[in-house]
């Protein structure tokens, strides 16, 4: 589609999340001269110049003036990630989207929404591509697969684009989650599994200039696109990327998940170990097609880099 700051606004959805705030940051700078909403439940720690923040709760509490120039870039990025039930995954992540998409109409344009490779199932997967079926096994990834499916519905109703993004682990300053968790396991001393299961990433600085590119891109129709680097990193690798490694203990991943898949309460824990303990590598040919400069990017020496800065904010 075409940009025309007198016709074009971008509504970004999930601002103050980790991804959220990184693509806001992103877009103000890549558009300067584009109106740009972004829909926050809640105040953000820092306002932005040049954002236009609008208070909101997907499903029930979206702004009347979310939209309202004929053409939208949507940036859809609220995501609930944890809650006790899947109905209530279902209420913020599928009726929200699919109510969100209501409130935009024939507004509209493209649709770009940051799902996981998660709808894939848990794994192993040595390299899954966008034809692989979808089978989620969690209530998240369940919820998120049903949220692509309004998309898709949207999409073709109304001819708009719409691109499903699929990654694995998002890295980078603001993670809270996987870098960290990997680190703790690091100084425990603690490998999971033989440490030669792999995984694919992407930098978050580099997942939020992706998005500003599909944003002004030319593409069109639907489609899914998983992202990552084309190299992937085995756990062994990421723990000597981490410094000296002592190793103290290892967890029988392969054991525990299958355990897990007839214990109840050993359920939560088989879905961490999937995660870290089966291989999690993603084809990423159609996004290479496009965007060789990103694929080509070399993995381990991103991943370097961002232990680096990663321990430098720790011990400021």
């Amino acid at each position: 589609m075409v940009i025309d700051p007198s016709t074009t606004e971008i509504v970004l959805t999930g601002a103050n999340g980790f991804v959220g705030n990184a693509i806001m940051r992103r877009i103000r700078s890549h558009f300067p001269e584009l109106p740009i909403k972004a829909l926050i439940r809640q105040e953000p720690r820092q306002y932005l110049p040049g954002i236009n923040y609008l208070k909101g709760e997907l499903p029930q509490a979206i702004p009347a003036e979310l939209f309202q120039r004929e053409n939208v870039v949507l940036l859809h990025f609220a995501s609930l990630l944890k809650a006790p039930t899947y109905e209530s995954f279902h209420r913020t992540n599928v009726e929200g989207t699919a109510r969100l998409l209501e409130a935009g109409g024939q507004r509209i344009k493209k649709i770009i929404y940051g799902s996981s490779m998660s709808v894939y199932g848990q794994g192993p997967f040595a390299s899954v591509s966008e034809t692989a079926p979808a089978e989620p096994e969690t209530d998240l990834a369940r919820s998120r697969l049903e949220a692509e499916l309004e998309i898709l519905r949207f999409a073709r109703k109304h001819s708009s684009c719409a691109i499903l993004l699929r990654p694995r682990f998002i890295l980078g300053a603001g993670d809270k989650e996987t870098l960290p968790a990997l680190l703790r396991l690091h100084r425990k001393g603690l490998r999971i599994g033989s440490g030669e299961q792999r995984f694919s990433f992407i930098e978050i600085e580099d997942y939020s200039k992706l998005i500003c590119q599909l944003a002004e891109s030319s593409s069109a129709g639907a489609e899914a696109m998983n992202v990552a680097y084309e190299g992937s990193l085995s756990l062994n690798q990421m723990f000597e990327a981490m410094g000296p490694f002592d190793l103290k203990g290892t967890v029988p991943a392969n054991l525990l998940i299958a355990i897990g898949g007839w214990l109840p309460p050993m359920r939560k824990l088989r879905t961490k170990l999937q995660l870290t303990g089966l291989s999690q590598v993603l084809a990423v040919e159609k996004l290479k097609a496009s965007y060789p400069d990103l694929t080509s990017i070399c993995a381990r020496e991103k991943f370097a880099a961002i232990v680096r800065e990663a321990k430098r904010l720790h011990e400021t």
